[in-house]
């Protein structure tokens, strides 16, 4: 499942046809999943606490800056 699932969230990103942005879902689920009791809520917190550290500060470090580049640049 995990490299299906990269694919189509890749996908979906890329494609942006919803009437809601794919990466505010995302992030929504991820912080509803974050308040569970499970070793997947502690991912889910850290991701989210990524962007949101990343939008007060308006730095956004990534650990893949190419591959992030490219996957976005296909779009174009």
């Amino acid at each position: 499942m995990k490299e299906i699932a990269k694919k189509i969230l890749i996908d979906e990103l890329i494609e942006d046809s919803h009437f809601e942005a794919v990466e505010d879902v995302i992030v929504w689920a991820l912080e509803a999943y974050s308040k569970k009791d499970s070793g997947g809520a502690m991912i889910s917190f850290a991701i989210v606490q990524r962007i949101k550290d990343a939008e007060d500060s308006s730095k956004c470090v990534l650990w893949n800056p190419e591959k992030v580049k490219n996957a976005l640049s296909q779009n174009e």
